[in-house]
């Protein structure tokens, strides 16, 4: 993707792979993180982590899926939006911002995912969550 973007003078060519682009080098910072973090899963010497007290965790996690359920519904809404912008756009026959917004409302698809991916394992004791990694 890189060297046609660089070889490539068409502006909008270099743009939609500087896209591609991104996504794969956040791609790659993702698994680096995931490997990583096996690895420490592996290397785990069995101690055991100090809990700074349950009131305050549990108080701590309420505030969190809060904002976690706001962020779903600005996401959710935002779908809404693009989608609206997406059939208007394409009714007068520009595609290309057709496209950008279909990949922008796949992003928010994608970040929905992650959302209630977070919310769930919030509602998730820890015990459970260690139990299962054993």
């Amino acid at each position: 993707y890189k060297n046609i973007a660089e070889e490539s003078e068409d502006p909008l060519i270099r743009f939609l792979l500087g896209l591609i682009i991104a996504d794969e080098q956040r791609h790659d910072q993702i698994l680096d993180r995931m490997i990583s973090r096996l690895k420490d899963d592996l290397a785990w010497s069995g101690t055991k982590r100090r809990s700074s007290g349950k009131s305050a965790a549990a108080a701590k996690n309420d505030r969190v899926r809060a904002t976690l359920q706001r962020f779903l519904q600005i996401e959710v809404n935002g779908i809404k939006e693009y989608e609206r912008l997406s059939k208007a756009s394409g009714a007068l026959g520009h595609t290309l911002f057709n496209l950008l917004c279909r990949t922008i409302i796949h992003d928010s698809e994608k970040h929905i995912g992650i959302l209630e991916f977070l919310r769930l394992r919030l509602r998730e004791p820890r015990r459970a969550r260690r139990k299962r990694k054993e």
